[in-house]
């Protein structure tokens, strides 16, 4: 008999409801539990994240490309703090501003 035991369940092949944009989720600390690389994008690379918040309820998020390229430099990344939209002081513009932990 084939061992079963590391066979994914019917729940891992369900797909998300909605993926929210950054821009949709509210400021604050969020948990890290999964990346799924979606490779090169028209504006960069393409990543969705799912993130637990502190209360349990986990979601599922686009990762900008700036938070792909930052979690690339780094060796293991457990949280990310998503601080909101800035304005640039270089360039005028806006940018979503987030840390890394």
């Amino acid at each position: 008999a084939k061992d079963r035991r590391d066979w994914p369940s019917i729940e891992d092949f369900q797909e998300p409801e909605r993926t929210l944009r950054w821009r949709e989720v509210q400021h604050g600390v969020y948990k890290i539990l999964e990346i799924y690389d979606h490779g090169q994008g028209k504006f960069g690379p393409s990543a969705v994240l799912k993130l637990e918040s502190k209360n349990g309820e986990t979601f599922f998020v686009w990762a900008t490309p700036s938070i792909v390229y930052a979690m690339r430099k780094r060796k293991s990344t457990t949280f990310i703090c998503n601080l909101g939209l800035k304005v640039s002081e270089i360039t005028d513009g806006f940018f979503y501003d987030f840390k890394l932990y």
